[in-house]
């Protein structure tokens, strides 16, 4: 005679189990865990530190550096009245750039940003309950890349609009101002959050590779902002030749601000830019998948 184990509930010992794979299967989904995801993310106060971090070193820096060069470019423009220096010196079509100036140190908060998004998981050892939760656990991966990718894209979208506005409001006390609709300024609002998604990327692989939070922003310090200025110093063809190479030129040529000194074209330089991100985000996907926790 076959038996069924009753609980003091009244409900059969199975029933909970069942629930729970119906409710993992329903977890699974691509949706699913996105939503789950963000709602990590939400949670961390670090990572509403650096998102407000990063918009205020966008609007700050375009402030001071539209200041100082206003400030400039308004003595050079009296000179250039007086026949001092050639009217074509002030650089007015500068203003169009200024917004995007502080790229480079937001992203590197960005790019912190999204290095604890995945090695959290390893340093806590909250991977085992979410890896146990979606056994596959590339959805997981690729659901974390897609949110870095959408936020470090659209934070940087901000930052630049709230900086074109700061930039406009200083510019104007002076007599300049700048073109919105002018090629110089879609580029820089356009390309430059590309560019920060990019490296931001690039940062999220390397840490799924390595499993830590430190080593991988020392990298990314390291490739975005010691190298290129490390190899600079030497003239010799090989060292220019790394630095044309590198994610922050290549991001200036795709920007178009590298005014002329970075010989590389537009899709020559895309392409290795977008490389920069795809060979990490691989390498730390097959990682992920195989590595045990």
């Amino acid at each position: 005679m076959s038996t069924q184990t009753i609980n003091p509930d009244g409900l059969q010992a199975n029933a909970p189990a069942t629930y729970r794979r119906s409710e993992l299967g329903h977890n699974n989904s691509f949706g699913g865990v996105i939503r789950s995801e963000l709602i990590k993310l939400r949670s961390l106060r670090s990572n509403w530190i650096l998102i407000i971090t990063s918009i205020l070193l966008f609007v700050g820096i375009a402030a001071l550096s539209t200041w100082a060069f206003a400030s400039f470019i308004d003595e050079i423009s009296s000179a250039a009245t007086t026949g001092d220096v050639p009217a074509e010196a002030t650089g007015e079509g500068a203003f169009n750039y200024m917004a995007s100036g502080g790229w480079q140190l937001a992203v590197l908060l960005l790019s912190s940003l999204a290095v604890i998004n995945i090695s959290s998981e390893f340093v806590t050892g909250a991977a085992r309950t979410t890896f146990a939760a979606t056994p596959r656990r590339w959805p997981v991966y690729w659901a974390k890349a897609l949110i870095v990718a959408l936020l470090t894209y659209v934070l940087s979208v901000v930052g630049i609009l709230a900086s074109a506005g700061i930039v406009e409001v200083i510019a104007q006390q002076y007599g300049y101002g700048q073109d919105f609709s002018s090629e110089a300024f879609q580029k820089a609002l356009w390309w430059t959050p590309f560019a920060v998604m990019i490296i931001a990327l690039m940062s999220y692989g390397i840490a799924a590779i390595l499993r830590n939070s430190v080593g991988p922003i020392m990298i990314v310090v390291a490739v975005v902002f010691v190298l290129p200025v490390a190899l600079s110093v030497f003239q010799s063809d090989i060292t220019q030749n790394i630095v044309k190479w590198l994610p922050t030129s290549l991001a200036t040529v795709v920007m178009d601000q590298s005014m002329g000194q970075i010989d590389v074209e537009f899709v020559p330089a895309l392409i290795a830019l977008i490389t920069w991100a795809v060979v990490p985000l691989v390498a730390g996907a097959i990682l992920t998948q195989r590595r045990d926790i």
